[in-house]
């Protein structure tokens, strides 16, 4: 055998043997469990609240104080004023839209129990006593929807009683008048909201024949309410 030839052998045998003894070695080193990658840092976990949909019909009760004027224009004595205040409570009830954007616009009508009434005396010991038992409206609104509150807006007409009592003698009747107002609601569960609002209705003079005179009376009111809905 020549040198080249041994030469050659030997290296084929050294490769061989590093092979098979090697390839247990490397498949260990294969199959070894992996590190794990670096723990990242814990940012928490934030709970988002729904946004509230103002879209739909609501109906709810509210409750609030009137704080009015009254006058009463008497023949031959004059205009008489005073306020009159009082407390009411009653119901409402109304359907709102969305329009694009945040703008909720709807319409709203409400139906109180009133507890307004005052007592002027003229000059000659004669009493008009003045009440106004109900009250209510139809009014459209408008508000800007921030996420579960909305401020708001509201117009229209505001209907009332207007009685008159003369030395114990009545005439009543039901005027028609223009309401205005403003207001804040917000939703304190998915179904649930609560508002806020104040509002001025005011009215033109209404006629009373009572003993023999006609007296023109006049009531105008401002009202502080809140109430509580349920979304349909």
């Amino acid at each position: 055998m020549s040198q080249v030839s041994f030469t050659r052998n030997a290296i084929a045998l050294t490769a061989l043997g590093l092979v098979t003894f090697g390839a247990p070695a490397w498949a260990a080193d294969l199959n070894a469990p992996q590190p794990y990658p670096p723990a990242q840092p814990y940012a928490g976990y934030t709970q988002q609240s729904p946004v509230a949909n103002w879209a739909g019909a609501y109906l709810g009760v509210h409750a609030g104080y009137s704080f009015g004027s009254l006058s009463n224009n008497v023949p031959g004595v004059g205009k008489l004023s005073s306020s009159i205040n009082g407390a009411l409570i009653g119901v409402y009830g109304g359907v709102n839209a969305v329009l694009s954007g945040n703008i909720i616009v709807g319409a709203e009508g409400d139906l109180n129990l009133s507890d307004q009434r005052n007592t002027q005396t003229d000059s000659f010991g004669n009493t008009y006593k003045g009440t106004s038992g109900w009250n209510g409206s139809v009014r459209g609104r408008v508000g800007t929807a921030i996420d579960r509150y909305m401020p708001f807006l509201t117009a229209g007409l505001a209907f009332a009683e207007n009685k008159l009592t003369v030395d114990g003698v009545s005439d009543s009747a039901s005027q028609v008048g223009l309401a205005i107002g403003a207001g804040l609601e917000g939703y304190v569960t998915d179904r649930i909201t609560l508002k806020g609002e104040l509002l001025y209705e005011g009215f033109g003079d209404v006629s009373h024949t009572v003993l023999g005179q006609t007296v023109k009376t006049n009531i105008s009111s401002g009202i502080f309410r809140i109430g509580a809905a349920y979304k349909f």
